[in-house]
């Protein structure tokens, strides 16, 4: 098994926090999943479900339709979703692909310190700084 490790940069973090403008907080409008999937940022809003990936902790965000996307939060915010049950939420992350297999194996991705858990849900998944969610998570 391998391991691939990125760390983004910071300069990227105002992306993942959205924009606060005043009193108001301002989420960018959901995407549909084939815009997601061809985007670097993403917005998706879905049915949200802590699960146990591959490699590590995932989410499942159900968008409807047949369609769900796979998401990595950090690991306080996908324990207090696993306690909760399936949330709404909307979710602002980066884009990432899985890797390919190396020499037939699976590989470990791990993105700032945290282990990438792969899910069914297509072959991309969101890496999300912060939630926005329906309740108090």
């Amino acid at each position: 098994m391998s391991l691939i490790r990125f760390h983004l940069p910071w300069a990227m973090l105002p992306l993942f926090l959205g924009l606060n403008l005043g009193c108001a907080n301002i989420t960018p409008a959901p995407m549909t999943y084939q815009d997601c999937a061809a985007s670097r940022v993403c917005t998706v809003r879905g049915i949200a479900t802590a699960k146990f990936g591959e490699h590590g902790p995932t989410v499942e965000l159900d968008l409807g339709h047949g369609r769900c996307v796979n998401v990595s939060l950090p690991t306080p915010r996908w324990e207090a979703l696993r306690r909760a049950g399936p949330t709404e939420m909307t979710i602002v992350g980066s884009v990432h692909r899985e890797p390919p297999l190396v020499n037939g194996q699976d590989v470990v991705l791990e993105i700032d310190n945290r282990r990438i858990g792969y899910g069914l849900c297509g072959n991309f998944f969101l890496f999300v700084r912060a939630v926005r969610d329906q309740g108090d998570l």
